[in-house]
């Protein structure tokens, strides 16, 4: 289920199981990008293969590492999940090949991501994350990022394609998501002009 989740302890979304039916709801935010709403639902799916049995609500940052050793092993699900081993390894190659992992090199380290996110429709952080794990890196992530957002001249949002890595409510794919709110408020609306709801 989709929904905006604003008044839900997690922003990214949450898997509910009923035991008394024996299956599992996973609600999830609607109003984040794509790639972000992609990531969350495999690491719901991740909560039901691994934890069966088990509500969760995911507190931490979905698309980060977290502390928390059940919310890791999600997060390392929807990872392989998504981009699996064996595409990673080529990627990998590939940078090591190009030297991309070389400090005189994040601009273009930054720009071979940002071909992956659209190769494999995935997340900046996700990418970059896998790709620094890969190469022993990934405690750098945050001194990386930087080091390319500064050598691309700016926020990875902002430098790339906007559209792309941010939610942009204008564009036709949030448009058919957004209905179904607009119908509901309408119908809502009118019930209480008609004095049947309050």
């Amino acid at each position: 289920f989709y929904d905006y989740l604003g008044t839900v302890s997690s922003e990214y979304g949450y898997t509910i199981y009923n035991p008394y039916i024996g299956k599992a709801e996973i609600f999830y935010n609607d109003t984040k990008d794509y790639r972000t709403i992609k990531f969350t639902l495999a690491h719901e799916l991740g909560h039901w293969f691994l934890h069966k049995g088990v509500s969760s609500s995911d507190d931490d940052r979905v698309l980060g590492y977290s502390s928390d050793k059940v919310e890791q092993e999600a997060n390392d699900f929807a990872s392989e999940l998504l981009y699996p081993e064996e595409l990673l390894v080529k990627d990998h190659f590939f940078a090591i090949q190009h030297d991309l992992f070389l400090i005189s090199n994040r601009k273009e380290l930054g720009e071979f991501i940002d071909r992956l996110c659209r190769k494999y429709c995935l997340s900046y952080e996700m990418v970059l994350r896998k790709l620094l794990y890969k190469n022993r890196q990934v405690k750098q992530y945050s001194s990386i990022r930087k080091e390319i957002e500064k050598a691309i001249g700016g926020k990875v949002s902002e430098v790339f394609e906007k559209d792309f890595y941010s939610v942009n409510e204008e564009l036709p794919r949030y448009q058919r998501f957004i209905k179904p709110y607009i119908e509901l408020e309408n119908k809502v609306d009118k019930l209480v002009t008609e004095g049947k709801i309050g």
